[in-house]
């Protein structure tokens, strides 16, 4: 019950007044009457800023009471037709707002719930799923997220910006990467509803590799001779190139061989190629080639030429001089090489030569090749045929002892070293001539002559005389003298010792032959001389004995 206090005022045509007295007078109030519903926002973002709630009031409510459930939500503030939520940073949720009347009765009826719905913002979203492993300017690459609670749309964003292109509002995204990028690209995500952006997930780390930058030029001997040995060629290579291929332009001047590390590689040389030689190495990686080298160039000079047919006398003789040689000019040949054979002395460096043959050369080939500063060209060779002069002949074989006026006598001599005929000789010429000029000679005897005479053969070709032979005595004998009568005892007895007779000889004789008839008589011995032999007579013997001596005249006497 309220105390309230009534008094009356009266009032004149003039204006003034004249209160009654005063009187009190209890009344007695109801209490508050239901509220209105509260109103405001229905809903909000988690943490957000203060808010008003308002309701039209309770009939007899002199205040009123607030109240938030669950009271987690934050704190409600006001005792009149309004009142301001503080929020809970964190909470999220259903809020029951409501409100009562106060009046000096008590609290009147509470209120219908006003619900307000505190909204969250999105959970953190998965982390990107998709290709993790690039090329430099690769494809149009997709990515995806299996979501974030309480998200309805999602922002993606790539790292560092110039990597490339990231669009999609979704859980799948798009990336075009820029062409020329290379290095690490974070992909990330975050969800988002009406009250913002949600956690940003856990980045997918994409790597961008690059192709290898283009090879260092390579290196290594830039100027070769033809058939050069094998050489090695070297370059360091190439950032990013895990492999590397080499090339040698053109193919057919050889081969190209890497080593295991494959920046060094062994040229194989064709043997007949010669000119300009270009060697380049290209790097390689997953992402594929890099830029080929700059070219290293190398001149491959030629050998000279083979030598051509040499031209000049194939046959000589010993001690012959001044014989000319030539060969035709060889290609690329800056000077020439001669070889002669044993016994021939010349020098020259060009492509023509006179040669001296001593008396002791020998058969042999004459080669001549080009020679530059790569070496030596292709060899041409004459065989040289060196004719001697005939060796010695063999002394000659043939009768040694003839009768004077003997018939015709055929000398033989032995094969003479290199001789291709032969010239006889006879001493004194007036023992006789001889005929023939092979290795057989005829003597045509002087049919007076008597005593020794010497025969020669010496060989001849077309380089001259060979030495003479050593001479074969022949003795050119003549006819013995008769034989003279034996002198000695005449006249003995039977069985009587051995007799000797002796005969002087005869001229020119040189063997003898005794008998004695009747054989039956003894026996007959010569001595060493033959002019001396004695008669072993028969002891039975008795009679005339006849005793003869003979000149023996040989076959080629008689």
């Amino acid at each position: 019950m309220a105390p309230y206090t009534w008094f009356v005022k009266a009032y004149d045509l003039a204006g003034s007044t004249t209160s009654s007295n005063t009187f009190n007078l209890t009344v007695n109030v109801p209490l508050p009457a239901k509220p209105a519903t509260p109103t405001g926002i229905d809903s909000l973002c988690v943490n957000p800023a203060n808010s008003t709630f308002t309701t039209t009031g309770a009939n007899y409510a002199t205040s009123y009471i607030w109240s938030i459930s669950p009271s987690g939500a934050g704190t409600i503030m006001g005792t009149g037709f309004t009142a301001t939520v503080s929020w809970n940073s964190t909470f999220t949720g259903s809020v029951q707002i409501t409100v009562k009347g106060h009046n000096t009765q008590g609290d009147g009826p509470v209120s219908d719930v006003k619900t307000t719905f505190i909204k969250s913002l999105p959970a953190q979203a998965a982390k990107p799923t998709g290709i993790a492993t690039l090329c430099v300017n690769p494809a149009n690459t997709t990515y995806t997220t299996t979501g974030a609670i309480n998200a309805t749309s999602y922002i993606w964003s790539i790292s560092p910006v110039n990597a490339g292109n990231i669009t999609g509002t979704g859980m799948i995204s798009t990336v075009t990467w820029s062409s020329t990028y290379t290095g690490n690209a974070t992909i990330s995500v975050k969800g988002h509803n009406i009250c913002g952006d949600g956690s940003v997930s856990t980045g997918l780390t994409v790597a961008i590799n690059p192709k290898p930058d283009q090879a260092a030029k390579p290196s290594g001997i830039t100027s070769l001779c033809q058939n050069n040995p094998n050489t090695v060629y070297t370059t360091t290579g190439a950032v990013n190139a895990l492999s590397y291929t080499w090339f040698l332009l053109p193919a057919n001047a050889g081969t190209l061989t890497p080593d295991v590390t494959q920046k060094n590689a062994t040229a194989a040389w064709n043997s007949t190629f010669t000119g300009i030689v270009k060697i380049a190495v290209q790097g390689h990686n997953s992402c594929g080639d890099g830029l080929t080298s700059d070219t290293l160039v190398i001149t491959v000079s030629p050998l000279p030429g083979a030598a051509s047919t040499i031209s000049g006398s194939a046959t000589v003789c010993q001690g012959q001089s001044s014989v000319t040689y030539t060969v035709p000019v060889s290609a690329n040949a800056t000077s020439y090489i001669w070889t002669l054979p044993q016994g021939a002395t010349g020098s020259s460096t060009t492509n023509s030569i006179t040669v001296n043959y001593n008396n002791s050369a020998h058969l042999g080939n004459i080669t001549v090749k080009g020679h530059n500063g790569c070496g030596d060209g292709a060899i041409s060779s004459l065989a040289i045929v060196v004719n001697s002069l005939p060796l010695q002949a063999f002394i000659p074989t043939g009768a040694t002892s003839l009768c004077i006026n003997p018939a015709n006598t055929d000398y033989t001599a032995d094969s003479a070293a290199y001789a291709t005929s032969y010239i006889w000789s006879i001493s004194p010429v007036n023992a006789g001539t001889t005929n023939g000029s092979g290795k057989t000679s005829t003597v045509t005897w002087n049919s007076t002559y008597t005593g020794n005479v010497t025969i020669t053969v010496k060989g001849h070709n077309v380089c001259g005389d060979g030495i003479a032979s050593t001479g074969l005595t022949v003795t050119i004998n003549p006819k013995p003298d008769k034989t003279l009568k034996p002198s000695g005892t005449i006249t003995l007895c039977q069985n009587n010792p051995n007799t000797v007779y002796t005969i002087t000889g005869a001229v020119n004789a040189l063997t003898y032959a005794w008998s004695i008839l009747p054989s039956n008589a003894g026996t007959l011995t010569p001595d060493v001389t033959q002019k001396n032999a004695t008669i072993d007579w028969d002891n039975t013997f008795a009679g005339t004995a006849k005793l003869t001596v003979q000149v023996i005249i040989p076959a080629v006497m008689a």
